[in-house]
C-alpha cells in the first residue's frame, strides 16, 4: 500500500472512513438536485466501490499516472476513473492539513490558533514558495502566455506559498498563482497574511519576501540581508552579515524540506488537469502528507 499510495493500510482505512461518508452525501446532494426520469438509486450502478475510487485518486496524486494506465490496471473505464479524482480531490482538500498537536486545519481560526500558539511560545513560522509545471497555454495568446511564464525559471508554471512551524510542520498552502506572481505579492494577497500580522508570530523568509514585515504590518520578520559588492564597510559589518544570512538559512530550511515532502505526490511536478483544479490538488496532497501514522 505505502509503496502505491504513500500511506499506510492505517491512514487508507482512515480515509475510507471519513471520507467516504462525505463522498455519499456529495453525490446523494448532486443526485438529487437534478429531475430525473427514474427513482433514485435505480439504473446502473457503480463498477468502482468507493475505496477502489480512493485507492485511485492516491495512486494518481502520489505518481501522475495517465487515466488510461490506471483505467488498464482496474480494469474499469478511463472516464469513470477520471470522474473519481475530479470528485475525491475537493473532498481530500477539505480535509484539511493534520497540525503538529493533532488539530485538523481546515479554516482561518485554527490556523490563527496554531500561529497565536507559536508567538506565545516564542517560536517562528516559515514561509517559502514554490511552482508546479504546467503547460503552456493554448488559449488567451501571447496575454494567457505570458502570465503563466516565469522569467525566473523559464517555464510556464503555477506558484503557491506554503507555512510551516519552525521544526518544518506544515501548517497552510496558499492558491495556485499564476507563474509571473512574484512571492511577496503572493503572500500579502493571501488569506493568512491577515492571521500573520494578527497573531504577532516571527516569520522568517528568504530573499523574495525581503519587505514582508512593512507590507504585511507584522510585528517581526526576518529575511537575508543585502551585501553590495562595492561596500566600504568594515569585513567586521560584512562578517557579521554574513553569519546572520547563515543562520536564518539554517533555521529557514525545514520549510524546503515540508515542501519536498509535499512534493512526493508526483501529481505536483507536472499538472495535465485542469488549471481551476491546482489549488484543491495542491492541497489534498498537503492534507495526506500530514496525516497522523
Amino acid at each position: 500500500m505505502r509503496e502505491l499510495t504513500g500511506l499506510s493500510l492505517k491512514q487508507f482505512a482512515d480515509l475510507v472512513a471519513q471520507v467516504g461518508p462525505e463522498w455519499a452525501t456529495v453525490r446523494e446532494a448532486r443526485l438529487s438536485a437534478r429531475r430525473r426520469e427514474r427513482a433514485f438509486g435505480g439504473g446502473r450502478h457503480h463498477d468502482v466501490p468507493f475505496a477502489g475510487r480512493l485507492l485511485t485518486t492516491l495512486m494518481y496524486l502520489r505518481w501522475n499516472v495517465t487515466f488510461r494506465m490506471l483505467a488498464a490496471t482496474f480494469d474499469s473505464n478511463k472516464d469513470t476513473l477520471q470522474r473519481a479524482v475530479a470528485e475525491l480531490t475537493p473532498l481530500l482538500a477539505a480535509h484539511g492539513i493534520t497540525a503538529p498537536d493533532g488539530a485538523r486545519i481546515g479554516d482561518d481560526e485554527t490556523l490563527a490558533a496554531q500561529l497565536a500558539a507559536l508567538s506565545k511560545t516564542q517560536r517562528a513560522a516559515l514561509v517559502d514558495g514554490s511552482f508546479v509545471p504546467i503547460p503552456r497555454p493554448g488559449k488567451g495568446g501571447w496575454a494567457a502566455q505570458k502570465a503563466q511564464y516565469s522569467p525566473h525559471r523559464h517555464r510556464h508554471v503555477n506558484t503557491f506559498q506554503a507555512l510551516t512551524d519552525d521544526t518544518g510542520a506544515l501548517l497552510w498552502v496558499g492558491d495556485a498563482r499564476p507563474g509571473a506572481t512574484h512571492d511577496l505579492t503572493a503572500i500579502a494577497s493571501s488569506d493568512v497574511a491577515v492571521a500573520l500580522a494578527e497573531s504577532e508570530v516571527t516569520v522568517l523568509a528568504d530573499k523574495a519576501y525581503i519587505g514582508i514585515k512593512a507590507k504585511l504590518k507584522l510585528a517581526n520578520a526576518f529575511t537575508p540581508r543585502r551585501r553590495r559588492k562595492n561596500d566600504q564597510r568594515g569585513e567586521t559589518v560584512r562578517d557579521a552579515e554574513h553569519e546572520f544570512n547563515t543562520e536564518l538559512a539554517r533555521q529557514r530550511v525545514h520549510v524546503e524540506h515540508a515542501i519536498r515532502r509535499l512534493k512526493t505526490n508526483k501529481v505536483l511536478h507536472g499538472y495535465r488537469r485542469r488549471r481551476e483544479t491546482l489549488t484543491s490538488t495542491i492541497r489534498a496532497c498537503a492534507a495526506l502528507t500530514t496525516l497522523p501514522a
